[in-house]
């Protein structure tokens, strides 16, 4: 984040998501997607998620995966110059929208 925040600051348009740990007294309960270029924060697993592809002991929540997530990356293609997203894990997997967001990636 250190290094997103100089670029913005330095006038770059940056977008993109990334995943961040959610703890709760000290015990981790999921991980939130953030994305870069509006704020918007969703869930990407959770340890008390009813559905959803199991990943260890989190439940994926696909939908906000692909309303945010994915919708993250396809957004930044269209819009910022740069484009970020910390990692491509498991959870990230099991969504086809950001698999092929991702794609798009590849095609530009």
């Amino acid at each position: 984040m250190k290094t997103v925040d100089a670029l913005k600051e330095r006038g770059y348009t940056v977008g993109g998501m990334i995943s961040r740990e959610v703890r709760e007294g000290g015990t981790r309960i999921g991980f939130e997607i953030l994305d870069l270029a509006s704020s918007r924060r969703r869930w990407l697993a959770h340890i008390n998620q009813k559905t959803g592809p199991k990943v260890g002991k989190y439940r994926v929540n696909i939908e906000d995966l692909n309303t945010v997530g994915a919708q993250a990356i396809i957004e930044a293609v269209e819009k910022c110059e740069l484009i970020v997203i910390d990692e491509i894990g498991p959870m990230e997997l099991v969504s086809e929208k950001f698999k092929e967001a991702v794609k798009i990636l590849e095609l530009e």
